[in-house]
């Protein structure tokens, strides 16, 4: 991505001041200064940013007649080739639906896309306790929907979150929740660009009230994205014509989004600006445990805007960024003559979260060039949150996931989503467990001449290296691990693009004493 595709993001003062909406196709327009897709906005943009034409997947090919033509030339001769090769065809088809179906147990090439039940903890059987004790998550994150809903449903259908088809719907329309306790992130901008912006918030709604429910309970996070507060600013720059007609016009649409709206009043219950979720659940962990975490947030943010202020705790940080948001969106939903400006009362917190380096407009991880730099950040913005692992959406890189940094601690995961850009369908998925393994015989190993060391909490240390593993000086390292069990912890993160094969991101496995 080069460095002239930069954010046209408000300044510290003052968002842009456009409050008109425009034509589907002005309506395209991002903030990065892409070009429009071509006349028909069917295609999408290149790499470059330039329009894709359909005539470039036909450079060298030659005119051998019509299609018709081409087509016969490859069938059987016979009729009983041909009736072959339909009884194969409809095999085929059986055997791919037959898969399709089996959703608790669908497998893309090594890579378990849902847990069995019995893998689920009980909370009348804490997982800790049983010898054989297996901790799982799995946490699904998606990006800048853009008021795509048909899309939306292909992504949470192929991370098997949902079933779409109609005869599951529930009676308001609705996609039935199959997740079980699995974990559903959105990081904003579910509005502008498309026309399904009404569909999408109602699919949130259901969404978590059906995983809430299950036992025990999946959950969905929303956070709010730039094109959020920028509607309730009224901001409207990318709102489409068409989307304005399902609300039945610009009045019936900003009180839609206002702190009376049923819109307004769902950001103001439900949405957040960023946060940080234990990637396996905390209720059944053993004491001692530190668990893996990973911080969501629409644009990014920095070290200096983590620790800055008063926010000198880890989860002080994160309640505080949401409280300010709060603030400032209530201001802009509460203000009856909004222009896009900023909302009278403004404060500057609040000022600095809607300016260009704010957790809300912020692209530096994604488009800053040097990776030393951008990883010394994320590092140091890392340990301020106190999370493993950086999720970010709002720069588009239409051809996949970007990944930066050893360990991926940094992930971009905004693929233009919506059909308004044309980019990958795709969905990150986090999967974590903890597994209680047979433990070795410490007496045997303490008389076997070996030098072992083992540290509470921390993967094991054996020979040489284990002689920085002291847990308290007198105390012999295998006697320390008497009465400790062994865990393995396993971790994957996988990109999952729609009609294309899975991507490993990262894996990662280790033995844990506790």
């Amino acid at each position: 991505m080069s460095a002239d595709r930069t954010a046209q993001a408000p300044t510290s003062s003052s968002p842009s001041s456009n409050t008109t909406w425009q034509d589907e196709k002005e309506a395209v327009k991002v903030e990065i200064d892409m070009p429009l897709p071509g006349p028909s906005g069917a295609y999408p943009l290149g790499r470059g940013g330039q329009d894709v034409k359909k005539d470039k997947y036909r450079a060298g090919r030659r005119n051998t007649g019509s299609t018709a033509d081409v087509v016969r030339s490859y069938l059987p001769k016979t009729r009983s080739g041909r009736i072959g090769l339909a009884v194969v065809l409809l095999f085929t088809y059986l055997i791919w639906t037959s898969l399709r179906s089996s959703r608790s147990t669908r497998r893309i090439g090594s890579i378990q896309l849902a847990r069995p039940d019995h893998r689920v903890p009980h909370p009348d059987h804490p997982a800790a306790d049983a010898p054989s004790a297996l901790i799982h998550r799995r946490l699904v994150a998606v990006a800048d929907l853009h008021g795509d809903y048909e899309h939306a449903l292909n992504v949470l259908e192929m991370a098997n979150l949902i079933d779409a088809r109609p005869e599951s719907r529930l009676a308001d329309g609705s996609p039935l929740w199959i997740g079980g306790h699995d974990v559903l992130v959105s990081t904003g901008d579910i509005v502008d660009r498309g026309t399904d912006t009404i569909k999408l918030y109602k699919m949130f709604t259901s969404l978590r009230a059906q995983a809430s429910a299950q036992d025990p309970p999946g959950q969905v996070v929303n956070l709010l994205g730039n094109h959020e507060i920028m509607n309730a600013l009224q901001d409207w720059r990318y709102v489409t014509a068409p989307d304005l007609d399902t609300f039945g016009g610009a009045k019936a649409r900003r009180h839609a989004m206002s702190a009376d709206g049923w819109i307004g009043k769902e950001w103001l219950e439900w949405y957040n600006i960023t946060a940080s979720l234990d990637l396996l659940p905390a209720e059944f962990l053993p004491e001692g445990y530190e668990i893996p975490r990973a911080s969501f947030v629409h644009g990014g943010i920095t070290p200096q805007y983590a620790s800055g202020g008063d926010r000198t705790r880890v989860h002080g940080a994160i309640e505080a960024i949401n409280t300010v948001g709060k603030s400032f969106l209530r201001k802009a939903l509460e203000d009856p003559n909004p222009s896009g400006h900023l909302p009278p009362g403004t404060t500057a917190a609040e000022r600095q979260l809607y300016s260009a380096d704010g957790p809300l407009w912020y692209r530096g991880y994604a488009l800053d060039a040097s990776d030393d730099e951008v990883c010394k950040r994320a590092e140091a913005a890392s340990h301020a949150l106190g999370v493993d692992y950086l999720v970010m959406g709002h720069t588009p890189n239409f051809d996949g996931f970007v990944v930066r940094c050893p360990q991926a601690r940094i992930l971009l995961i905004d693929t233009g989503i919506s059909r308004a850009y044309g980019g990958e369908q795709s969905a990150l998925v986090f999967d974590t467990e903890l597994q209680r393994a047979p433990t070795p015989n410490i007496d045997q190993q303490i008389g076997d001449g070996q030098s072992h060391g083992i540290q509470a909490g921390s993967k094991i240390h054996v020979g040489e290296q284990g002689q920085d593993g002291l847990a308290e000086e007198g105390e012999s390292r295998m006697e320390h691990a008497k009465g400790m069990h062994r865990w393995v912890e396993r971790r994957s993160i996988t990109a999952l693009y729609w009609k294309r094969a899975p991507k490993v991101i990262h894996t990662g496995e280790r033995d844990v004493w506790l």
